[in-house]
């Protein structure tokens, strides 16, 4: 059903080589690119053997790497989610799938519309996928390194079907890890709100309206575009047809799937004006409980409304809830995303046209609903990406230092690529963080491992730490967690170690070093080896010099008994002759002889007179 397929990577920096991560130009303004960022703020990829990449949807990590998720077709008009993450000065992340870019096929055509970051880390994506001639829900998550999780639905991946055309707008997570999915089904002939929840495996959560899917009718078209969470409260936003126009519709679930009578009308708020959210639009939630749309008013205008935690106008807001700009040259104009600034400044993103070319545009409102004129140019701020032409952001997302990333895609060419971007969103008075102190340095096989402690980030949050041996080079540790670990090492040598930390604004002077030893198991084992044939071969030198003195002693020890055994030989000859031999009868008389005449008497008696013993 599906199957992941990894592309090179080509990037092009629009301009010249990539700096290195420092403080901005001095007279670099709010709302200007970050040129600390890819090459003049901007960053293109295309991927290769795909004429066609663009983003939908972006969000930072916690270490401040950046992911965008989107879609490449081929030339045939074939679709596939695809994944890029990003370090944060906007070179690719080489640990992401040794690239930085991973692509999956799912179906026949697929396409993401939106990503999220569990807390492990994980990389939730959520979009559609044309399975069997329709469209179905289509959720993939991904481990940190870019493979496919296989401990979520079917290898990575879950699919859903809820109408005859499914498709996922936004995702979102619950506090519980439990995941939350929004966008239309197409339900006897029409196109309903649709919402599903799934469990961490990827199983629907069925508590969630008995089956774990919901859906809504509010007339021919609608679409839910965004989805948010708040105190067990699911929020919706999205559009539906009305008469000839469309209005901004809003929709508040309880957690168990069934509409939130005290939003709205029966849980759902309707603002009849031809603007509101867009497929693409966003939704955000304020910490206050206030609920703020963006997308597009009449005469092509970003707008911005918002609305009180029940559901009304909120009237502080530009007097009538809605805030609105005129962008470019007031025609193709179109809000795509929102992000609110821990200042409560929101910002709006999406392209607008000016003099035929279609250029990134950003605008940034005040938390009362009035433009902020310090942003760019009386609060609108344009780029023009890739050869100048077509570009358009999608996506947005505020980093934890304050600056803005816009993400969408670019033309160069006939190629149409990924495009980023990034703003300064604010006056920084953040510095380089301190110092980390090592802890501990410890060796292994060819490995060291490095414990620390890391020093202040100065207002700026640290996102990653550099590492240098023996004096050399420092190298990125890709982490900020400790302990980490350097493999590869030459075994069996002394390494001194030192670490520097790194924020937004640039790199902590270094450590006090500490120095181990490596090991090497494999000189360890073959050398363990040659000691143990050793050994072995001795031993059989010994037992063989140990039988031959044996035999020699036995041969001695029978070279000294065969005279012994030559005599006893001969006495056991006589013996046997003895006892072989005939025995001759003992007489018991005596003979006696006188001439020729003889006569016996008893043996021991004397002879007759004149007669003598014959022997």
């Amino acid at each position: 059903m599906f199957r992941t397929r990894v592309r090179k990577l080509i990037t092009s920096f629009v301009g010249a080589a990539v700096m290195a991560v420092s403080i901005s130009p001095a007279n670099a303004a709010i709302g200007d690119l970050d040129t600390d960022f890819g090459i003049a703020g901007k960053v293109t990829t295309a991927i290769e053997t795909f004429p066609y990449a663009e983003v939908t949807s972006t969000t930072s990590q916690s270490d401040g790497k950046i992911i965008v998720v989107g879609f490449t077709e081929t030339i045939g008009g074939d679709r596939n989610f695809v994944l890029n993450r990003y370090n944060i000065d906007g070179s690719p992340d080489t640990s992401f799938d040794t690239d930085g870019v991973v692509t999956t096929s799912i179906g026949t055509y697929s396409q993401p519309n939106s990503v999220v970051v569990q807390t492990d880390g994980k990389i939730v994506v959520a979009g559609y996928a044309y399975i069997g001639g329709s469209s179905d829900f289509a959720i993939a998550r991904y481990n940190t390194d870019g493979s496919l999780d296989g401990s979520f639905g079917l290898g990575g991946v879950v699919t859903t079907s809820i109408g005859t055309e499914d498709v996922i707008n936004s995702v979102s997570l619950q506090a519980d890890g439990k995941i939350v999915v929004a966008g239309y089904a197409y339900i006897g002939g029409s196109s309903d709100f649709a919402i599903a929840r799934y469990n961490t495996n990827g199983s629907l959560d069925t508590s969630f309206d008995s089956d774990g899917k919901a859906t809504k009718h509010e007339g021919p078209i609608s679409s839910a575009a965004f989805v948010t969470l708040r105190e067990e409260k699911i929020v919706i936003a999205g559009y539906t047809q009305s008469g000839g126009g469309y209005v901004s519709s809003m929709l508040r679930f309880n957690a168990n799937g069934s509409l939130d009578n005290t939003f709205g009308t029966s849980g759902i708020v309707k603002t009849n004006y031809d603007r509101g959210v867009n497929e693409r639009g966003s939704l955000f939630v304020q910490s206050d409980g206030k609920l703020i749309i963006a997308g597009n008013g009449s005469g092509s205008n970003f707008e911005v409304a918002r609305y009180n935690s029940d559901g009304s106008a909120d009237s502080t807001f530009d007097t009538d809830g809605i805030a609105s700009a005129a962008v470019g040259d007031g025609v193709d104009n179109y809000g795509t995303s929102i992000a609110v600034q821990s200042d409560g400044k929101i910002v709006e993103a999406g392209y607008t046209n000016i003099s035929g070319s279609y250029l990134f545009a950003l605008v940034r409102f005040n938390s009362d609903g009035s433009m902020d004129n310090s942003f760019g140019t009386s609060g609108i701020s344009t780029t023009a990406i890739g050869d100048g032409g077509d570009s358009g952001a999608n996506a947005l997302t505020i980093l934890s230092n304050g600056k803005i990333i816009a993400a969408g895609y670019a033309a160069n060419g006939p190629v149409y690529g990924i495009a980023l971007a990034r703003y300064i969103g604010s006056e920084s008075t953040a510095t380089a963080p301190s110092a980390p102190t090592i802890g501990s340095v410890s060796g292994g096989d060819r490995r060291l491992t490095i414990s620390f402690t890391a020093g202040a980030d100065n207002g700026a949050a640290i996102t990653d730490y550099e590492y240098s041996l023996n004096g050399g080079t420092y190298i990125s540790a890709g982490t900020t967690s400790s302990p980490f670990t350097i493999t590869g090492l030459n075994g069996r040598s002394v390494y001194s170690v030192t670490l520097k930390s790194r924020n937004s604004v640039g790199l902590s002077t270094a450590s006090s070093s500490l120095s181990a030893t490596t090991t090497n198991a494999a000189l360890d084992a073959s050398e363990a080896a040659t000691t143990e044939a050793a050994r072995i071969a001795a031993a059989a030198q010994a037992a063989d010099a140990a039988k031959r003195a044996k035999e020699q002693q036995e041969l001695s020890e029978l070279l000294s008994v065969i005279p012994s055994i030559a005599g006893l030989a001969l006495n056991l000859g006589d013996l046997t002759n003895s006892l072989i031999a005939p025995q001759k009868k003992t007489s018991t008389k005596q003979k006696c002889v006188k001439g020729k005449t003889t006569k016996y008497v008893k043996k021991g008696s004397a002879c007759p007179k004149g007669y003598s013993k014959k022997k």
